[in-house]
Formats: C-alpha cells, structure tokens, sequence
C-alpha cells in the first residue's frame, strides 16, 4: 500500500508540471549528473511550436543542432556531448535566444515568452558561474575589459575560454588581444578540445590580417556574404578597382560605446541613408563638426537618415571618449576604431572626414563640408 501511494505521488508531481507552468524549475533543487545534454523546459506556448537547440558559428549565425515541439508547455533534448560549450535555445518566429552551458548535468529552464531575457535556469556549477558572470557583465560598462579581465582573473576555469571562443566571433580584429586573452589560460585549459579550437581559429587570424590592409568581414557587396572565405573577402574589398572608385562602402563591425559590436549593414538596412562621421575626443574641429550634424540628425532622422560615429581614440583612452560623448550630446551610434582598421578600409588619413552612404551601400559622398552633405540630404528627403 505504501509502494502505490509513494508511486501515485510521483504521477502527480509530473501531471502537475505539465499543467502548472513556473513550478518544475523551482521544485529542483541539485541538478543530477547525466551522460550527455540532457533538458527539460517550461514556456507558456502553443502545443506544437518548434523549439530549437542551436551554436553560434564564429561568423555569427547560429546552426540548429536539434528542435523539440512543445507539448504541453513542456520542452525536451537530449544529446551526447564530449565537451562543455555554450549553446543556445532558440524560438520559432522570434529571434531572442537563451544561452546556457551545456555539459553532462541536467539542465531545467523555465521561461516566459513575453519576458524571454528572464529566464530562469537550473544546471551544473558551472551554469552558476555563467549565470552571475552574465548578470555582472550586464552591468558592465566596458564589456570587452569586463570579459578580458575576467578570463585573467580565472585561468583555470573551463567558462574562460568559453567566453573567449564567443569573443572572437566579434573581436577578429584584435589580434593581438585576443592572443593575450589565450596566453594567460592555464595548460589544462589549452589543452582542453576547445581549447585548441580557440587556438587554431587565433592563429589562422593572425595569419590573415597580417597579409592585410583590413578585413570586410560581411563586405555590402551582395556577392559578398557570410559564407564567403575570409581571405576572399580581403581579395575583394582591398582590389585596386574597389580602392580606386569607392563606389561601395566596405562593411565593418565595430565595437559600440554600449560593449556589444554593430556593423554598417545592419544600420542601413533600416534607413535610407547613413553618415559616417570619423572623429576623435581630441579632435577640436571634429567636436566643431557635431552640432551642424546634430541639426542634421534632428530634422531627418525620423525620415531614415543615422548617423555611426567612428572615434579614433584608443582603448586606453576610452573614458575621454565617453565623456566627450555625453559632454557633446550626442545622440547616434558610436563605434571605437582603436587600430584605425575603419579608418583604412575608407582610406581615411585625417580627421575629421565623413562618408555619405546610401541604403544600398553606394557611397553618396566623401569627405564633403556639412554644408554639401546638407544639400544632398535636401535632395534625398525633398525639403
């Protein structure tokens, strides 16, 4: 009697998971050790809606590992795994994903699809430490510095060279740092499966940037996509043709004041026309230049017309750039160009200097006064 009543129990804790959403996450306590990915989550979605388990690719698409249906607001994955890595779960119609660590503990998640940011996740140690570095890296006001230092703070730790592998996806550029960020892992670290990925990928780099002037990595040239092979798109967009009549502006991603990377493709893709303005904190004519923008951006900015701010200041001095932002007012993207790797890809040698972009990626103007730039907007929007 005892026996049925102990198995009656059991049916109704997991009866009431599926039909209580919010209670299986919090009724686990110490997540079990299990061979392979193993997860169970709780949204508030229709029967039958695709969830998807995924990796981000180093050139920042995701590839779909598996996909679970929704059955009663219950999602499941297994997967053998033979290492720890970041993985992603992602949502049929919405772009918003949630990543966790995946090794061999179960892994519970629970979230609100209007709320997705806040999910909650029950998993491994190591979930725990990616939870709180997360949330400390939300407050951060660097976050390139906040991640660096953190893998120096903790060489032993397995999460250090995960961060570091999600860097290069959008530090490819710095070379040199991401390097050190490599160097000062523990042997045991590098020496890990991952590990030694992250070294192949810095090394081959290395290799590539050092035969080039700059690397376009998704160039606005509809020829030119993410699948293209880096050393191509160096071919293409450092060729004497492309150089000599600029009649396409390169595409770069760069990291904005905010820590996190944009690029020029996904800021004309909603607007008509986007002004690259290169400027520095301690440039006294490029500051001069920001209020004759600033009248531009207010009167066509809710027409279609942005504005990227590419600083020349360096790294170390990052405060005087912020500063200069928030003293000048200005309102538009910012971008930090440390090495000048923008500056050579538009062949820009003194400061200040801006480039006129149309939405197709056609270089309208090129270092012209704001009174020319003016008048070309005049033309574009019609008043």
């Amino acid at each position: 009697m005892k026996n049925i009543i102990i198995v009656l129990s059991f049916f109704f804790v997991l009866t009431s998971c599926k039909n209580k959403k919010k209670e299986l996450v919090n009724k686990i306590t110490t997540p079990k050790y299990h061979q392979g990915l193993s997860i169970i989550g709780e949204i508030n979605l229709p029967n039958n809606t695709i969830i998807f388990l995924q990796e981000q690719l180093l050139n920042k698409t995701y590839k779909t590992i598996k996909t679970s249906k929704v059955d009663n607001g219950i999602f499941t994955f297994t997967k053998e795994l033979n290492e720890e890595k970041l993985l992603f779960i992602g949502f049929e119609n919405n772009d918003n994903k949630i990543p966790f660590i995946a090794n061999n503990f179960e892994t519970f998640i629970n979230v609100d699809i209007k709320a997705i940011g806040n999910a909650k996740i029950k998993g491994s140690e190591l979930q725990k430490e990616y939870t709180i570095y997360t949330d400390n890296l939300e407050k951060a006001k660097n976050k390139f510095l906040f991640k660096t230092k953190y893998i120096k703070n903790n060489p032993n730790s397995i999460l250090s060279v995960i961060i570091l592998k999600k860097m290069l996806g959008v530090t490819k550029w710095r070379t040199e740092q991401n390097r050190k960020a490599y160097n000062v892992l523990s042997p045991k670290i590098q020496n890990t499966k991952i590990g030694k990925n992250v070294l192949e990928y810095i090394t081959k780099n290395e290799k590539l940037t050092a035969k080039a002037v700059s690397i376009a990595e998704v160039s606005l040239d509809p020829e030119v996509t993410n699948e293209t092979p880096v050393v191509e798109v160096i071919k293409k967009t450092t060729s004497p043709s492309v150089v000599k009549y600029r009649k396409k502006a390169p595409n770069f991603y760069a990291e904005s004041i905010k820590g996190n990377d944009i690029s020029l493709k996904s800021i004309l893709k909603n607007n008509k026309v986007v002004l690259i303005d290169f400027w520095a904190s301690w440039c006294a004519p490029c500051r001069a230049e920001s209020p004759h923008i600033k009248r531009l951006y207010k009167k066509y900015h809710a027409k279609g017309f942005d504005v990227i701010g590419v600083s020349e200041d360096k790294y170390s001095d990052m405060n005087k750039w912020r500063n200069a932002v928030t003293n000048d007012g200005l309102p538009w993207h910012q971008v930090i160009d440390d090495n000048r790797r923008v500056a050579r890809m538009f062949g820009v040698n003194t400061i200040p200097h801006t480039v006129l972009v149309y939405k197709n990626g056609g270089i309208i103007l090129n270092k012209k006064s704001s009174y020319t730039i003016e008048r070309k907007l005049k033309e574009i929007f019609g008043y």
